[in-house]
């Protein structure tokens, strides 16, 4: 999508896969709009760390914070306030750390400096890509479908449209938008 992307254009293209009426204003009191507000920040969250997204990514390098760790690793560093997830993990001769465990917004490691590279959930809807755009509409469709339709089947069946465009992007992705990635499914249970 071009910077023109907004949450009203990603709500209504939610609601087009629902088979809905679009809404006029993003902030619309209708039953579909409440619906669509409710799980947006969720789906935007949830898809940021699906994959590792070009428009997402940032850079910082880390020194180690106190106090150290009491066991297991020697040292934990403060990771950025808007940190998702990390793409790659560099030590200072940029050979890749494999060995780290995340805990509490610190990464702990036994390295004196860190190189991160993530994903940063503090983007706009003017800065996603194109791809990012329409997958976050399936999953806002996924996650509110059952509201709106009141039908398990239905929301089924959106999840397993958003678990299929999500797997199709992923695997056969060759722009740098994103990085390959498993993609799990839900357990669902039938309506009683």
């Amino acid at each position: 999508m071009s910077s023109e992307t907004s949450k009203l254009e990603i709500a209504n293209q939610a609601l087009a896969h629902l088979g809905q009426e679009p809404l006029l204003t993003y902030t619309d009191e209708s039953s579909n709009g409440n619906a669509i507000r409710t799980f947006y920040n969720t789906a935007r969250i949830a898809l940021l760390e699906e994959g590792n997204w070009s428009f997402a990514t940032e850079r910082v390098s880390l020194a180690p914070a106190s106090p150290v760790p009491e066991f297991g690793y020697t040292n934990k560093f403060l990771l950025p306030a808007d940190f998702l997830n990390v793409d790659e993990l560099l030590d200072s001769g940029n050979s890749p750390i494999k060995n780290y465990k995340i805990e509490r917004g610190h990464l702990l490691a036994d390295k004196t400096e860190i190189r991160l590279v993530y994903v940063s959930k503090d983007v706009s809807e003017g800065d996603f890509s194109g791809k990012f755009a329409e997958l976050l509409a399936f999953k806002l469709a996924s996650l509110s479908a059952y509201r709106i339709l009141k039908s398990v089947t239905e929301a089924k069946q959106r999840v397993e449209l958003f678990e299929t465009q999500l797997f199709a992007t992923l695997s056969n992705d060759d722009s740098g938008d994103s990085e390959n990635k498993v993609v799990n499914s839900p357990t669902w249970t039938e309506e009683v």
